[in-house]
């Protein structure tokens, strides 16, 4: 096996697998990771003599083609080896899943004064963030 059989499989993943001819393999990963729409333009010059860029539509196709490509594998990838996928879940979950609001049943409240015979729904008991004031205490408009 010679050297360039390696950098033949490199340039052919690139150009042919997961890019083409107008657009590298490299150029649509950034933008994926970036979170952006590959596209392909033309330089075309306008009837002012300006020079513009315009959509080839045929080739754009394409190369939102291989975007997909690109992340079927990754995602394949991930999950294929059950190590690296705990690994891998376990660090987005730290980065990402560590902070969660805090949420209250209300079941420790008392309602002193209150008539035993009326029963509260959980939901009716549970504290929302617009209370100001006691329960207890009568609403007095300002």
């Amino acid at each position: 096996m010679d050297g360039n059989s390696g950098l033949n499989a490199i340039h052919t993943a690139l150009y042919n697998t997961y890019g083409t001819k107008r657009i590298d393999a490299m150029t649509i990963i950034k933008r994926t990771l970036n979170q952006k729409t590959v596209r392909v333009y033309d330089a075309k010059t306008d009837e002012h003599g300006n020079d513009i860029r315009v959509i080839n539509p045929k080739e754009t196709a394409i190369a939102q083609n291989r975007q997909e490509k690109i992340k079927r594998a990754f995602r394949d990838w991930v999950w294929k080896d059950p190590e690296r996928r705990e690994q891998l879940c376990g660090k987005y979950n730290q980065l990402y899943n560590s902070n969660r609001p805090r949420e209250f049943d209300g079941s420790h409240l008392d309602f002193p004064g209150m008539n035993p015979e009326i029963k509260l729904e959980p939901r009716s008991s549970r504290p929302r963030r617009h209370r100001t004031r006691p329960l207890t205490e009568p609403y007095v408009p300002y």
